[in-house]
């Protein structure tokens, strides 16, 4: 299956952002956006199915990349025939969309490194509210400058409870367990920067990105103003897995 729905661009990639950006059409927009960053990533995802073919001994799982090797090739001819900086036509497509509030598109221009406007962070923190869950870790890992000590507080502990919490596992999830990992790594980090004189908080902090199970086991808060807004972003997520689950 080709990683990009060309069929939708009939005139081609770089004709629909123009349109969209002409027309003011925000959510259109942030579809080509998000077809833009599969062209971004084309590369390292060819020599990801690259490494995975010449490792691979299995005659039927050869065959099998083999075909994914195909689609991605035609993926990336399609990418390499839209003409000047994707990345910057991406960047225009995103500015658009945030300034409609298009859900998603905070984050996404964030990440894209422009996460200090006002006009994102804010975006950002009312995706966190929505249910977003890049967002959530973005206010979690604390890069949302906006985001005050409380809201980051309970978008730690919204992780932390919803990364043990069986509403919130299965396919479609929001894999908590993964932005958990994360913090509980850094947490070792930020302990021994603390405290650098002791030793054994030094250890902990290297053992914290070699270990499998390495970092601080971080428990649920104990605050009742951050349990109670952290249950806030918690029931956000879970509707949005519903909907989601739910075809929405």
């Amino acid at each position: 299956m080709a990683a990009i729905p060309w069929h939708r661009y009939p005139s081609g990639m770089p004709a629909a952002a123009d349109l969209a950006l002409q027309k003011r059409d925000a959510r259109q927009a942030y579809a080509v956006a998000a077809d833009l960053q599969v062209c971004q990533g084309m590369g390292a995802a060819l020599r990801a199915l690259e490494s995975q073919l010449n490792r691979t001994t299995d005659a039927a799982r050869r065959q099998l990349l083999q075909q994914q090797w195909t689609v991605r090739q035609k993926d990336a001819a399609y990418c390499q025939a839209i003409p000047g900086d994707v990345g910057a036509l991406r960047l225009q497509l995103l500015a658009l969309a945030v300034q409609q509030e298009v859900p998603g598109s905070g984050t996404d221009l964030a990440l894209a490194g422009q996460g200090g406007q006002p006009a994102v962070m804010k975006q950002v923190l009312q995706e966190m509210a929505l249910g977003h869950v890049r967002a959530l870790s973005m206010v979690a890992d604390g890069m949302v400058a906006a985001a005050t000590p409380l809201q980051v507080a309970a978008a730690r502990d919204a992780i932390v409870r919803g990364a043990r919490d069986p509403d919130l596992q299965g396919p479609g999830g929001p894999e908590l367990d993964k932005e958990l990992d994360f913090l509980q790594r850094h947490a070792a980090v930020d302990a021994w920067k603390a405290d650098p004189g002791n030793g054994g908080k030094r250890e902990a902090a290297s053992r914290a990105w070699i270990d499998a199970q390495g970092g601080a086991r971080l428990e649920p808060s104990t605050d009742s103003q951050v349990r109670a807004l952290a249950d806030q972003y918690l029931a956000a997520l879970k509707r949005r897995q519903k909907a989601h689950q739910n075809g929405g």
